[in-house]
Protein backbone atom coordinates (compact mmCIF):
# COMPACT_ATOMS: atom_id res chain seq x y z
CA UNK A 1 0.00 0.00 0.00
CA UNK A 2 2.81 2.16 0.15
CA UNK A 3 4.65 2.15 -2.87
CA UNK A 4 1.67 1.98 -4.59
CA UNK A 5 0.21 4.66 -6.86
CA UNK A 6 -3.54 6.47 -6.18
CA UNK A 7 -6.00 9.01 -7.82
CA UNK A 8 -4.28 8.34 -11.14
CA UNK A 9 -5.73 11.08 -13.75
CA UNK A 10 -4.20 11.33 -16.81
CA UNK A 11 -1.11 8.96 -16.15
CA UNK A 12 -0.45 11.09 -12.77
CA UNK A 13 -0.89 9.78 -9.25
CA UNK A 14 -0.42 10.23 -5.31
CA UNK A 15 2.26 8.11 -4.12
CA UNK A 16 2.02 8.29 -0.20
CA UNK A 17 4.56 10.47 1.47
CA UNK A 18 4.56 8.21 4.84
CA UNK A 19 2.49 6.51 7.29
CA UNK A 20 1.36 6.30 10.77
CA UNK A 21 0.72 3.23 12.88
CA UNK A 22 -0.16 3.21 16.69
CA UNK A 23 2.31 1.38 18.23
CA UNK A 24 0.21 0.59 21.43
CA UNK A 25 -1.70 -2.47 20.81
CA UNK A 26 -0.64 -5.84 21.17
CA UNK A 27 1.93 -5.70 18.65
CA UNK A 28 4.30 -3.23 19.86
CA UNK A 29 7.44 -5.11 18.96
CA UNK A 30 6.41 -5.83 15.45
CA UNK A 31 5.30 -2.60 14.93
CA UNK A 32 8.48 -0.82 15.78
CA UNK A 33 10.61 -3.26 13.49
CA UNK A 34 8.20 -2.14 10.80
CA UNK A 35 8.48 1.34 11.63
CA UNK A 36 12.34 1.13 11.82
CA UNK A 37 12.91 -0.95 8.37
CA UNK A 38 10.03 0.89 6.23
CA UNK A 39 11.46 4.34 5.21
CA UNK A 40 8.12 5.94 4.79
CA UNK A 41 6.47 4.93 8.50
CA UNK A 42 6.49 6.83 11.56
CA UNK A 43 4.84 5.45 15.06
CA UNK A 44 2.10 6.97 17.01
CA UNK A 45 1.43 7.28 20.78
CA UNK A 46 -1.33 8.85 22.67
CA UNK A 47 -0.27 10.48 25.69
CA UNK A 48 -2.48 13.20 28.12
CA UNK A 49 0.30 16.16 27.34
CA UNK A 50 -1.60 19.45 27.48
CA UNK A 51 1.30 21.64 26.20
CA UNK A 52 1.37 21.18 22.51
CA UNK A 53 -0.94 19.03 20.39
CA UNK A 54 2.07 16.56 19.15
CA UNK A 55 5.49 16.41 19.58
CA UNK A 56 8.59 14.13 18.53
CA UNK A 57 10.00 11.58 21.18
CA UNK A 58 12.89 12.41 23.09
CA UNK A 59 13.88 8.53 22.42
CA UNK A 60 12.74 7.27 19.01
CA UNK A 61 13.25 9.34 15.83
CA UNK A 62 10.08 7.71 14.45
CA UNK A 63 7.90 8.38 17.23
CA UNK A 64 5.26 10.62 17.29
CA UNK A 65 3.73 11.64 20.73
CA UNK A 66 0.18 12.95 20.27
CA UNK A 67 -2.72 14.39 22.54
CA UNK A 68 -4.75 11.69 21.96
CA UNK A 69 -8.35 13.89 24.04
CA UNK A 70 -7.29 17.20 21.74
CA UNK A 71 -7.27 15.17 18.19
CA UNK A 72 -10.46 13.48 19.51
CA UNK A 73 -11.72 16.42 19.73
CA UNK A 74 -10.65 17.70 16.70
CA UNK A 75 -12.37 14.44 15.28
CA UNK A 76 -15.61 14.62 16.28
CA UNK A 77 -15.87 18.01 15.62
CA UNK A 78 -15.25 16.83 12.21
CA UNK A 79 -17.85 14.53 12.06
CA UNK A 80 -20.55 15.82 14.30
CA UNK A 81 -20.65 19.65 13.73
CA UNK A 82 -17.95 20.70 10.74
CA UNK A 83 -20.59 21.79 7.89
CA UNK A 84 -18.13 23.96 5.79
CA UNK A 85 -17.38 21.66 2.82
CA UNK A 86 -14.04 23.82 1.62
CA UNK A 87 -12.44 23.46 5.49
CA UNK A 88 -11.57 20.44 5.87
CA UNK A 89 -14.77 18.67 5.48
CA UNK A 90 -14.85 14.78 6.33
CA UNK A 91 -15.82 12.99 3.28
CA UNK A 92 -16.50 9.30 3.77
CA UNK A 93 -16.09 7.02 0.18
CA UNK A 94 -19.23 5.61 -1.06
CA UNK A 95 -18.01 2.15 -0.59
CA UNK A 96 -17.53 2.19 3.11
CA UNK A 97 -18.89 -0.72 4.99
CA UNK A 98 -21.59 -0.69 7.84
CA UNK A 99 -19.29 -1.70 10.31
CA UNK A 100 -16.59 0.85 10.02
CA UNK A 101 -19.14 3.23 9.81
CA UNK A 102 -20.43 1.43 13.31
CA UNK A 103 -16.62 1.88 14.76
CA UNK A 104 -16.47 5.49 13.67
CA UNK A 105 -19.85 6.67 15.45
CA UNK A 106 -19.59 4.09 18.36
CA UNK A 107 -17.54 6.67 20.55
CA UNK A 108 -20.35 8.91 22.23
CA UNK A 109 -20.59 10.93 25.30
CA UNK A 110 -20.08 9.25 28.71
CA UNK A 111 -22.48 9.62 30.99
CA UNK A 112 -21.28 8.35 33.67
CA UNK A 113 -18.68 10.58 34.29
CA UNK A 114 -18.34 14.66 35.05
CA UNK A 115 -17.55 16.03 32.10
CA UNK A 116 -18.59 12.91 30.09
CA UNK A 117 -20.23 15.30 27.51
CA UNK A 118 -17.04 17.05 26.51
CA UNK A 119 -15.50 15.69 23.67
CA UNK A 120 -12.45 14.71 24.59
CA UNK A 121 -14.23 12.35 27.27
CA UNK A 122 -16.61 10.44 24.82
CA UNK A 123 -15.91 6.71 25.20
CA UNK A 124 -17.17 4.15 22.86
CA UNK A 125 -19.91 2.67 23.59
CA UNK A 126 -20.19 -0.82 25.72
CA UNK A 127 -16.84 -1.15 24.84
CA UNK A 128 -16.85 -1.18 21.19
CA UNK A 129 -14.11 -1.92 19.03
CA UNK A 130 -13.85 1.39 17.25
CA UNK A 131 -10.05 0.85 15.79
CA UNK A 132 -11.33 3.17 12.56
CA UNK A 133 -12.66 5.81 15.11
CA UNK A 134 -8.48 6.35 16.09
CA UNK A 135 -7.47 5.77 12.30
CA UNK A 136 -9.03 8.90 11.77
CA UNK A 137 -7.83 10.67 14.67
CA UNK A 138 -4.26 9.33 13.95
CA UNK A 139 -5.22 10.90 10.47
CA UNK A 140 -5.76 14.91 11.75
CA UNK A 141 -2.66 14.54 13.63
CA UNK A 142 -0.73 12.86 10.57
CA UNK A 143 -1.99 15.77 8.40
CA UNK A 144 -1.16 18.20 11.08
CA UNK A 145 2.39 16.38 11.36
CA UNK A 146 3.00 17.26 7.40
CA UNK A 147 1.46 20.70 6.89
CA UNK A 148 4.35 21.69 10.49
CA UNK A 149 7.02 19.94 9.48
CA UNK A 150 7.86 18.64 5.92
CA UNK A 151 9.79 21.39 3.11
CA UNK A 152 7.62 23.10 0.55
CA UNK A 153 9.24 20.83 -2.14
CA UNK A 154 7.87 17.75 -0.66
CA UNK A 155 4.15 19.41 -1.64
CA UNK A 156 2.83 19.70 -5.16
CA UNK A 157 0.46 22.34 -5.59
CA UNK A 158 0.87 23.91 -1.97
CA UNK A 159 -2.93 25.26 -2.81
CA UNK A 160 -4.36 24.26 0.45
CA UNK A 161 -5.35 27.46 2.92
CA UNK A 162 -3.12 25.47 5.73
CA UNK A 163 -0.23 25.20 3.46
CA UNK A 164 -0.65 28.93 1.91
CA UNK A 165 -1.18 29.99 5.82
CA UNK A 166 2.14 28.58 6.46
CA UNK A 167 4.44 29.39 3.98
CA UNK A 168 2.68 33.04 3.38
CA UNK A 169 3.29 33.53 7.38
CA UNK A 170 6.95 32.34 7.20
CA UNK A 171 7.50 34.51 3.89
CA UNK A 172 5.85 37.67 5.90
CA UNK A 173 8.24 36.80 9.25
CA UNK A 174 11.10 37.22 6.89
CA UNK A 175 9.83 40.06 5.73
CA UNK A 176 9.51 41.61 9.12
CA UNK A 177 13.31 40.56 9.97
CA UNK A 178 14.79 41.92 6.73
CA UNK A 179 12.68 45.52 7.54
CA UNK A 180 13.78 45.37 11.06
CA UNK A 181 17.35 44.86 9.76
CA UNK A 182 17.30 47.50 7.62
CA UNK A 183 15.53 49.74 9.93
CA UNK A 184 18.21 49.24 12.57
CA UNK A 185 21.25 49.24 9.93
CA UNK A 186 20.28 52.65 9.20
CA UNK A 187 19.71 53.97 13.21
CA UNK A 188 23.18 52.38 14.25
CA UNK A 189 24.37 54.14 11.26
CA UNK A 190 23.22 57.60 12.45
CA UNK A 191 24.55 56.75 16.08
CA UNK A 192 28.20 55.89 15.32
CA UNK A 193 30.80 57.94 16.72
CA UNK A 194 32.92 57.29 14.33
CA UNK A 195 31.39 58.61 11.34
CA UNK A 196 30.37 62.14 13.06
Amino acid sequence: MLKKTYLIKDNVGIVPTFALIDRQGHRTKEVQYFAEKTSNVMMYQGTSMTTATWRMSDNNRRLILGAAKHWQSVLIYQLYTQKKRKENYLYFHPETTDDVIKQIVCVKPDPTKKFGDSPENWQPEGGAVHDWFDVIKMAYLAVDFAIQTMSKKRWRFCQSPSLRRRWESSTKAENEIKRVTATELIDDERSNWFKQ
